[in-house]
């Protein structure tokens, strides 16, 4: 897939694409929990597109919401991800 992601996505959509499975869940668990969301989306996001997004906002709000779901985590976290340096 290249160019914009869409922003609307159907439940289904996002448990086929954007579950994350166990071998990822202990890449995440290892990462501080105000990265955990940030780094889960990126690592989706590259298995969706092939790239990495450019900024934050790029990532669709119900991808950022599933997968705090799945992490049980408040999704509010993925704001505190540092999208500038070497993290990023």
């Amino acid at each position: 897939m290249t160019g914009e992601m869409k922003q609307q996505w159907q439940q289904y959509e996002l448990i086929e694409q954007f579950t994350i499975i166990e071998r990822e869940q202990k890449l995440i668990d290892s990462k501080p929990d105000h990265t955990k969301i940030g780094f889960a989306a990126l690592l989706k996001y590259f298995q969706h597109n092939i790239r990495f997004p450019k900024q934050s906002n790029d990532i669709p709000k119900a991808i950022i919401r599933y997968i705090a779901q799945q992490l049980r985590l408040p999704e509010k976290l993925y704001l505190q991800y540092p999208w500038e340096g070497r993290t990023i």
